[in-house]
């Protein structure tokens, strides 16, 4: 009787321990799931802050994108004048002058530099997004990684 009684104190002990187990195990998975939940409400508060700084941000690019245009029809004007300017020049003189051909290679020059100058702009204005979304991406990362290491010890 006394060995029974030792067995099922011990029996009784060891289902107390499985189920102080199985509470710390469901405490830490409400934590990890309380966490995820304020990770994701973190994450869609950024999205919406990127997107209403987007959104300025697309306003001042538009502006931006308007005052390019008007500046590339403005060096297109210039050009062309330029050119009316030495055609009508060199209609007038007999075979064209050094100083006309100079100008027509810088013309074409200019050309060339200013349709590079603008793909480069293309791909700078994609870089500090591309930059603020992989910083995001680098610290949710690191955040998690801590917390797994954390409830691995």
């Amino acid at each position: 009787l006394a060995q029974e009684q030792d067995a099922h104190r011990r029996t009784a002990a060891g289902v107390d321990s499985v189920r102080l187990e199985a509470e710390e195990a469901r405490a830490h998975f409400q934590v990890a799931l309380a966490t995820e939940r304020a990770e994701t409400v973190r994450l869609r508060s950024l999205v919406r802050k990127l997107s209403v700084a987007s959104s300025g941000q697309a306003l001042v690019d538009d502006y931006e994108r308007q005052l390019e245009k008007l500046k590339k029809r403005n060096a297109r004007l210039q050009r062309r004048n330029v050119q009316l300017e030495l055609a009508r020049r060199s209609s007038t003189t007999a075979k064209p002058t050094p100083l006309l051909r100079v100008a027509k290679r810088q013309a074409k020059e200019l050309k060339r530099l200013e349709t590079e100058n603008d793909l480069l702009k293309k791909k700078n204005r994609k870089l500090p997004l591309a930059l603020r979304i992989a910083k995001s991406q680098t610290s949710v990362a690191t955040r998690r990684t801590n917390e797994v290491q954390s409830h691995q010890k």
